[in-house]
């Protein structure tokens, strides 16, 4: 689904500290932009994804919740899949983000809403110091059922969020800007690495429990997509938390077991 920049498609615990960089959780009153590890701000969404069945009463309004189990409404207007998608971050904010991600995306507008059938793009986020998110109407999924691609938006609404939410708090220190090019091991990484479907795989499935629609935010895609373009290959055990079959994925993919890690 998303390049990060360009897409084809409370937690009771306390992440661990590592020199020089602060914990996002003990920051939620006043997050400092840019100060985190990519990595350490992927697991406490995970936690906070997790978590999230059992605290839902806690986090969202009576009106977010039964919007999330709700039938989607047929848009096809521009305004009216705005209002859609902005209704949806809302809800996403008080979910999944700690209420933070609002905080760093672009004023006015955090939000574009367009309309391309040509090149494959669903959505992405522009890595800018104040970055917004483009979500494109059109759905290359869209099976014609009402509210299909409405609903294929919103997963991408999703998606795009925590590339955002990614953007707006990782550090950029010479030391994490090197790992997060080259990885630990020199093999190059890109997007849609490791810490991000660490934290979009159990995204994806806390709104897939609430909601009566099949979710596809297109993590299997952009695993994919990340392993042709950068040669990353991940490991077994990191497949099947993330919820994709090893076997399955070498059929579609070749993949080089000695390059794991």
């Amino acid at each position: 689904m998303s390049h990060h920049y360009r897409s084809r498609q409370r937690s009771s615990g306390r992440a661990r500290k590592s020199s020089n960089h602060p914990s996002i959780l003990d920051n939620l009153d006043d997050p400092q932009g840019r100060r985190y590890k990519e990595m350490d701000l992927s697991s406490a969404i995970k936690q906070h994804a997790d978590t999230f069945c059992s605290e839902i009463d806690t986090r969202l309004k009576s009106w977010e919740i039964a919007t999330l189990q709700a039938d989607i409404p047929h848009v096809t207007s521009q305004p009216d899949s705005l209002q859609l998608a902005m209704t949806w971050a809302r809800i996403f904010y008080h979910a999944f983000f700690f209420n933070l991600a609002r905080k760093g995306l672009r004023k006015p507008e955090p939000i574009v809403i367009y309309h391309n059938d040509q090149d494959g793009v669903h959505g992405f986020v522009l890595p800018t110091s104040r970055p917004f998110i483009s979500l494109n109407m059109h759905s290359a999924i869209n099976d014609g059922s009402p509210g299909c691609a409405a609903r294929h938006m919103i997963a991408t609404l999703l998606h795009e969020m925590l590339h955002a939410f990614l953007v707006i708090y990782t550090c950029q220190c010479n030391r994490c800007e090197k790992v997060a090019v080259y990885g630990v091991t020199g093999a190059r990484k890109h997007i849609h690495g490791p810490p991000w479907v660490n934290a979009m795989a159990p995204l994806e499935r806390a709104l897939q429990s609430q909601v009566r629609w099949r979710v596809e935010a297109c993590t299997y895609d952009s695993v994919v997509m990340e392993i042709v373009d950068t040669g990353w290959v991940p490991r077994d055990d990191q497949l099947q938390g993330w919820g994709i079959d090893p076997a399955y994925l070498r059929r579609n993919v070749s993949l080089a077991p000695e390059t794991q890690y």
